[in-house]
């Protein structure tokens, strides 16, 4: 099958420093490829696995549950470790709830977020898991961008939705477990994860932990003129995890 960029999986060989690049909740790899081109650019591997049933990944969305996706994330961790002798996560929306997980259980040298939820809305949160109750493949709209080129599919069944739920569930708990440095990138107009998720999570994490906020950011930070603001945070923060240098211990900043 002839690979195509727009949905497949990536992996951009380096040196000794490797990242894993998680993709979010009905989305694709392809989300996050021009940051991890950015990345390798500036001479970390980068491999960006597609997530169960998402993508071309050989699973269908009905097969997967919670299981999947944090055996999946930890079996691409492993990937990656026995490539680089220094391991960095990152990871979008669910992709970077699947980061504070591997954080919580497995090595990780330093983990950044971006617009990462523990806490979807009240509507989400109580209302899905009703309708999943009765009408379990009922189709509800989870990517509306997918409708205008965005990568990933705009619907969703409702036990999919109710699947992504438990993922937070689960891992919600463990975050005062995280030891390495952790980077929370949060978009103050996010309009799929409140923003207030940011506080939680470097709340939870403590002192290793701070969040900068993007003003104005939308949910998808990882493309087109976005990017241009979030990779020189990325990039910084990463390249002192490289040297060892003490990071700033604010807690919370803002990007210009």
């Amino acid at each position: 099958m002839q690979r195509d960029p727009n949905i497949d999986a990536f992996d951009f060989a380096g040196g000794e420093r490797g990242v894993l690049l998680l993709h979010g909740f009905s989305g694709t790899p392809a989300e996050v490829r021009d940051l991890g081109a950015r990345l390798h650019a500036r001479g970390y591997g980068v491999i960006g696995p597609a997530l169960p049933g998402h993508a071309r990944e050989g699973r269908t969305i009905e097969e997967i549950r919670a299981e999947d996706y944090l055996s999946a994330a930890e079996a691409a961790l492993e990937t990656v470790r026995g490539r680089y002798r220094t391991v960095y996560v990152v990871g979008f929306s669910m992709g970077g709830t699947l980061g504070l997980h591997l954080a919580q259980r497995k090595r990780v040298e330093a983990l950044v977020t971006i617009n990462a939820p523990l806490e979807m809305p009240a509507h989400v949160r109580n209302g899905v898991p009703f309708v999943a109750r009765y009408a379990a493949n009922a189709l509800l709209p989870v990517n509306m961008r997918a409708l205008v080129g965005h990568p990933g599919r705009a619907i969703m069944p409702a036990h999919a939705v109710v699947t992504f739920l438990d993922v937070l569930e689960r891992i919600r708990g463990g975050l005062a477990d995280i030891a390495c440095p952790l980077l929370v990138l949060q978009g103050t107009h996010d309009e799929t994860v409140p923003a207030a998720n940011a506080d939680t999570i470097v709340a939870a994490a403590g002192a290793r932990a701070r969040s900068v906020m993007i003003p104005n950011g939308p949910h998808v930070v990882t493309m087109g003129r976005w990017l241009d603001a979030i990779e020189p945070v990325i990039a910084r923060f990463l390249a002192d995890a490289d040297r060892g240098l003490p990071r700033d211990e604010r807690n919370s900043a803002r990007l210009p």
